[in-house]
Order: C-alpha cells, then sequence, then structure tokens
C-alpha cells in the first residue's frame, strides 16, 4: 500500500519536480523517488501514484526482494515546442521592454521595427528555426534600407533571441557579425547658418527667437525644448538642467536617461528673463499645457529655415549633438516648401506671385507674433512680395 507521496523541486532541475513516494510491501517500507514530466504538484502526485500502483501489482504477481530504497529513476521530461515569432514578440514588448521600463520613444522604436520589418518576415517561424540565414533574409529584403538602419532591424532580433534564450525558450541564440557601415561625418550647422537662422527667427518673434536660442546656443533637442520647464533653470547658476522631454504627448527622461548641464549664453539668459511665465513649462499652447506633438517646432521653423538661406525649400542639416538647432530637429527631415506655420488661419489658398507656380500653395497670411512696429508680409509669405500691413496685402 502506498503510505505518503512527497512532490517537491527536482534538485538537478529546479524548473521541474519530483515525487517521493513511500510504500508498505511484505511489512517492509519502500520508499521510490521519480522525476516528474507533470508541469504542477497535483498533476505530479496523481502520476506518481498511478505508478506506485502498477509497480505493487507487479510486486505482488511476482514477489521478489526489493531494496527499501531506490536511487532516482529520471523520466525525461518532453522538451515543449518553441513559440513562434509573433506570439514571442506579443510577449516581449510587454514583458521586457515595457517591463523594463524602457522610455516612449523606445517603445515606439520597437512596435514599428516589428510591425515594418521583423513580423513580415518571420512572423510564422518558431523561435528555434530562426537562424544566421534568417537574419540575410532580413539583410536582403531590406537591402535598399541605410546600412545603420539594418543593422539595427538586426539588432532588435538579437535581442529578442537572447532574451528567450534567458527565458529556456531556446537553447542559445545564433551568433551574427553586424554589417560594417561606411564612415561619413555627420552634418550640422556651421557658424554662419546658426547666426542667420537666429536673427531670422528674431523678425518673428520672442517665442521663436527663444526656441532657436534653445537650439543654436544650448543645443537642446526638439523634445528637450518643448519639454523645458522652468525649475529645470538656474539663472543663479547659469546653466540649464536638461532633464525632461515631451515625446507623443508623454513626459520623460532625456535621450539615453542622460541629464546634462547646459551653461546660458548671455544672450540666451536674457531672452529667458525676458519670456513671461505662464505655466510650469517654458513654451505651451494656448490652454496653458506643455505642446504634446514633436511637430510643432518643425512647422514653425520650416519657412524660418528657408528665409534664414535665402531662398524657400532649403533642406535643413542634420542635428548634432555639439551644434543642434531648431531648424534641424527633424533628424534627416527634408522640409516640405511652403508649409503653413500653425495659427488660427490655416486655410491654403493659391498663390498670386508669379515667381512661384500656381499649384503650389500659401501659408497663412500673418505670422504669428509678429513684432509690433515690425513690417509685416501680407497675403503671400514667405514669397518675395511684403506689404506694409495685412489690409494692404490682396487676398489670395
Amino acid at each position: 500500500m502506498i503510505t505518503k507521496i512527497v512532490v517537491r523541486p527536482y534538485k538537478k532541475a529546479p524548473d521541474q519536480l519530483e515525487a517521493d513516494v513511500f510504500m508498505l510491501v511484505s511489512g517492509k517500507e519502500v520508499r521510490r523517488r521519480w522525476r516528474s514530466p507533470m508541469p504542477s504538484k497535483l498533476a505530479t502526485e496523481r502520476w506518481a501514484r498511478e505508478k506506485a500502483k502498477a509497480l505493487l501489482a507487479e510486486l505482488v504477481a511476482s514477489p521478489t526482494p526489493v531494496d527499501e530504497e531506490e536511487e532516482d529513476e529520471e523520466v525525461e521530461a518532453p522538451e515543449p515546442a518553441a513559440p513562434l515569432f509573433k506570439e514571442f514578440a506579443a510577449r516581449w514588448l510587454d514583458e521586457y521592454v515595457i517591463a523594463n521600463r524602457h522610455s516612449p520613444a523606445t517603445v515606439e522604436g520597437r512596435q514599428k521595427c516589428l510591425r515594418s520589418h521583423l513580423l513580415p518576415l518571420l512572423g510564422d517561424l518558431r523561435l528555434d528555426a530562426i537562424g544566421a540565414a534568417q537574419y540575410q533574409k532580413v539583410r536582403a529584403a531590406r537591402a535598399s534600407l541605410d546600412v545603420n538602419t539594418v543593422n539595427k532591424i538586426c539588432d532588435q532580433l538579437s535581442t529578442m533571441l537572447r532574451v528567450a534564450a534567458d527565458w529556456k525558450l531556446i537553447p542559445a541564440p545564433p551568433k551574427v557579425k553586424r554589417l560594417k557601415p561606411e564612415p561619413r561625418e555627420m552634418p550640422a550647422l556651421t557658424p554662419e547658418q546658426g547666426e542667420a537662422l537666429v536673427e531670422t527667427a528674431r523678425r518673428y518673434g520672442a517665442k521663436f527667437y527663444l526656441v532657436a536660442l534653445l537650439g543654436v546656443d544650448g543645443g537642446l533637442r526638439n523634445s528637450e525644448i518643448i519639454g523645458l520647464r522652468w525649475s529645470d533653470i538656474d539663472f543663479e547658476a547659469g546653466e540649464i538642467v536638461v532633464q525632461n522631454r515631451v515625446w507623443n504627448g508623454q513626459q520623460g527622461p532625456p535621450k539615453h536617461q542622460k541629464i546634462r548641464h547646459v551653461p546660458l549664453t548671455e544672450r540666451l539668459r536674457e531672452a529667458l528673463r525676458a519670456f513671461p511665465r505662464t505655466a510650469e513649462h517654458v513654451l505651451t499652447t494656448h490652454k496653458g499645457t506643455f505642446i504634446k506633438t514633436n511637430q510643432t517646432l518643425p512647422e514653425w521653423f520650416a519657412p524660418i529655415w528657408a528665409r534664414a538661406q535665402g531662398h524657400c525649400g532649403a533642406s535643413a542639416p542634420r542635428g548634432s549633438s555639439k551644434s543642434r538647432s531648431a531648424a534641424s530637429s527633424g533628424r534627416a527631415r527634408r522640409w516640405d516648401r511652403h508649409r503653413p506655420m500653425p495659427g488660427p488661419a490655416r486655410a491654403q489658398r493659391p498663390c498670386p506671385s508669379r515667381k512661384i507656380p500656381p499649384t503650389r500653395v500659401c501659408p497663412p497670411a500673418r505670422p504669428p507674433a509678429w513684432p509690433a512696429g515690425a513690417a509685416s508680409p501680407g497675403g503671400c509669405w514667405p514669397c518675395s512680395s511684403a506689404w506694409a500691413s495685412p489690409s494692404a496685402a490682396p487676398a489670395c
């Protein structure tokens, strides 16, 4: 008869169970320990009880001397099948990316990489079927992209497979070398371009002038400018503590979680002191809340950058860690020509200027916060036609 069954973790594999069974055979206590293939304690106990009954029946049918205690009999548990890549991707996002508190920008980038590249190419494969050949498949399918972009896609795949190995879903991740990118210099604003941008922004008003200074003198990114708070500015120490940014309406720490101290130039200090404080953040909407879209500053500065370069439709250079500007905050973005400035008048109208094809459109008739007493380009700006006052401009 069975006297006792004890279920405990298996000492050689703590994620599995073993059953310690005590039986009474011909007045002697017999002990057997078996490694269980079952996933739970209740299922292990039932499995061990049935196995013990079969052993007792065998001993009764052919009575032979038995040892009171026998070494473990290892029953190999069946290896669970590896999940599909698309099934693991959802779990990886929730239990790794979001659980480890990656920034909203990082989460969005991971999701975009999965949605645009990895899931269409590898979604129906099992994790243990992904090897070096699948990396080459990704590279071949995305041969038209930049080498750095392809490396980032493969890096995310390597991270996912490394996590899968840590979670015991696959034996080990494949070892794949990255593509070697060609060395190139990151374009940045020259000092002359930076000064031209600042002086052009000054003509549009204090808000645009301040944003230009934060980009050119302070080197702040687009998201850091709209996330700047008055509490981050220390006028006594003469510095800005960059510790907050806004990405798609969510506030968080700067890129790479790195807080930095930026010294205030004299003109940036004066511009900040002269700027009105209406809320917690330096730049706010008309409702007093912080700006929640990262496209606001590029829309503001597309025509300012074009005018600073002396012609419409100039391409803004990439930003750099040493000299960023509001015009270059789009990071490799090419500005649309005559992109409308944000403001109450958003209607687009045919442009009357002969210098611009009739298929083009004009931005609003008047830029916001135009300095008092300054000549305002009415009707069609930033075209070459400028008028003494908005009322003197013909209707577009």
